[in-house]
């Protein structure tokens, strides 16, 4: 069993669990809420408050198995690029090269990539994200666990654990359509194309919910992602929009709304993703993609 652990804002979220096959086994699963302005965008701002709320998790047994974390912040850097299919150290070089250009504006970036596709159909090239984010950002992580005397096995971002969620539902087997993650007013988009991922997109939510108001917001989101889907000439037509954390009000709203763009929109397709074997553990897999994915290791 590991436990991912997922920073978002003022929110963590914890899934203790074992990958197997292509589910994944969910042992603990819980939230916890932190104070006002202990995490904002990713930057630890409360140091102390925040090592306490993880010296609580261990102290009830929540931390088992090795440690991953999530991380999310706009302050992290991704691209999608395509690529020959070269040695994973090329690779490497290839994703440090892609930021080179920004070492005036961001200080001392440790980079990576992920594989999303290693070969597209019919070509030569693969197509993977690369990421960077500053060492000091990520540093200040590695402290905090280290003064809290927990080890951390690996460090993920948001978006490629997102990723990884969505690779292992086989009911979105190529289907092109709009995934959307809503929690704790924000919302996280992404495009994928014959279930490829192509974009994503992210966005402050200000409207409370169930309005119109808040429909509309999530609406001139999705638009955005129907017109880089015209403009990248993907010969596809969107299908549905599927939603994680949207109330049923809003929902009924926004799918009403969406009829102008003959869009398909309701909640994330049921899916086998992952189980639990205690009743009590709720809002699996809907309220914890994010941390099921990283729990996710790909080669």
């Amino acid at each position: 069993m590991d436990t991912a652990i997922y920073f978002f804002n003022d929110l963590l979220k914890v899934v203790t669990g074992k990958v197997s096959g292509k589910s994944i086994q969910v042992k603990k699963a819980s939230c916890v809420q932190l104070g006002e302005g202990v995490l904002i965008n990713g930057v630890i701002t409360d140091e102390e408050a925040l090592k306490q709320a993880l010296l609580r998790l261990k102290k009830e047994k929540k931390l088992i198995g090795k440690l991953r974390i999530v991380i999310d912040s706009t302050n992290i850097l991704t691209k999608r690029c395509t690529v020959p299919m070269l040695a994973p150290k090329q690779l490497l070089k290839y994703t440090a090269d892609e930021f080179a250009d920004l070492s005036e504006t961001y200080q001392d970036l440790v980079c990576d990539y992920a594989v999303l596709e290693a070969k597209a159909a019919g070509g030569q090239n693969g197509t993977i994200i690369c990421s960077a984010a500053e060492r000091e950002l990520l540093q200040r992580y590695l402290d905090l666990f280290s003064e809290a005397k927990l080890k951390v096995e690996s460090i993920d971002i948001s978006l490629n654990s997102f990723l990884k969620a969505i690779s292992y539902m086989p009911e979105l087997s190529g289907k092109t359509y709009i995934f959307s993650i809503i929690e704790n007013g924000n919302m996280t988009s992404g495009l994928f194309v014959d279930n490829v991922y192509m974009y994503s997109s992210r966005s402050r939510l200000f409207s409370p919910a169930g309005t119109e108001a808040l429909a509309n917001e999530i609406l001139s989101q999705m638009s955005s992602l129907i017109q880089f889907n015209k403009s990248e000439q993907t010969k596809k037509e969107i299908e549905a929009a599927y939603f994680c954390g949207i109330d049923e009000d809003t929902l009924k709203m926004l799918a009403e709304l969406a009829q102008s763009f003959s869009l398909r929109v309701s909640e994330m397709p049921k899916t086998k993703m992952a189980s639990v074997q205690d009743r009590r553990i709720q809002g699996i897999p809907a309220n914890y993609m994010i941390p099921l994915g990283c729990l996710i290791r790909k080669a």
